[in-house]
């Protein structure tokens, strides 16, 4: 009964740990932030490089 008070105990301290997750560092979500918002304006670059390309094929015909 007493581990189980325990139990409850961190899991209303610690959320994430009672789901049986560890919480994430800070620095580890930053860098996954930043990864994400690289890749997100390297895509965006991407499409309008694509769209400028298509325009100007079409702009040719």
């Amino acid at each position: 009964m007493r581990k189980n008070t325990e139990s409850t105990r961190t899991a209303l301290k610690n959320p994430w740990k009672g789901l049986g997750l560890t919480m994430p560092s800070r620095d580890k979500v930053l860098k996954n932030t930043t990864t994400v918002i690289v890749a997100m304006a390297g895509m965006g670059t991407f499409v309008a490089l694509a769209d400028a390309m298509t325009t100007w094929l079409v702009s040719l015909l």
